[in-house]
C-alpha cells in the first residue's frame, strides 16, 4: 500500500513554508493589491459593446447569463462585455 503525503506549497495563502518565508498577501476587502476598485454589480448590459460609464470588472446576471465587463468603455465599437450561459444544467 502506497502512502501519499500531502503538504501545502511553501508560501501558499500567506502560510509559512518550510523555510519560514511567508507568501505574498492577496487582496483585502473591496480594494485589490494595487488599489483597483472592487467589483461593481450593475444592471444587465443592453449590448456587448456596453455604454458610457462601463468599466472593467463590472458584473451582472439574469435568469440565463452571467455578464462581466472586460475592459473600459471607449467609443461603442469594441466588445467589452462577455457573457456565460448558465442554463445548461447543474454542476
Amino acid at each position: 500500500m502506497a502512502v501519499i503525503k500531502i503538504v501545502p506549497m511553501p508560501g501558499a495563502k500567506g502560510d509559512k513554508g518550510d523555510d519560514g518565508a511567508t507568501g505574498a498577501q492577496g487582496p483585502q476587502g473591496p480594494i485589490g493589491p494595487a488599489g483597483e476598485p472592487g467589483t461593481q454589480i450593475v444592471a444587465v448590459p443592453s449590448s456587448h459593446h456596453g455604454s458610457s460609464g462601463n468599466t472593467a470588472g463590472m458584473i451582472s446576471w439574469d435568469d440565463n447569463y452571467f455578464y462581466i465587463c472586460v475592459t473600459n468603455y471607449t467609443n461603442g465599437t469594441p466588445i467589452i462585455w462577455k457573457r456565460i450561459n448558465w442554463t445548461s444544467g447543474n454542476w
